[in-house]
């Protein structure tokens, strides 16, 4: 059975290369644009997995890995940023983040779906 993915991003570019990408890589997926949109979307599609970028309207990433957490404590979260990974990693294991990914370049999604499947 194919992994459940939920991308969440506000950026349409960004949800419509991953969303290219990972139908190719065989996981099942479902976007929200926002943080908001995103705990709505997790309790409906109950997703294996939740990638988050960082910086959006409404809630931000980290405060939706921090909820999700809370949630359930054993699904894995990816933070998603932008920036240096310093910049992010201490406040990513903090809100309970499995991991971080830079979206730089975005030329690495290979790494991004080996990070999805060690998860």
């Amino acid at each position: 059975m194919a992994k459940k993915v939920l991308v969440v991003d506000d950026e349409n570019t960004v949800r419509s290369l991953l969303k290219i990408y990972l139908t190719k890589s065989g996981y099942e997926l479902d976007f929200a644009e926002d943080g908001i949109q995103a705990m709505e979307k997790i309790k409906s599609f109950d997703p294996d997995i939740v990638i988050l970028d960082t910086n959006m309207p409404g809630k931000n990433g980290i405060e939706v890995c921090a909820e999700t957490k809370a949630i359930n404590p054993s699904r894995p979260k990816i933070i998603f940023h932008t920036g240096s990974l310093e910049e992010y990693k201490a406040k990513a294991e903090a809100a309970g983040a499995d991991a971080t990914f830079a979206k730089s370049g975005m030329g690495g999604l290979g790494k991004l779906v080996e990070l999805i499947n060690t998860l």
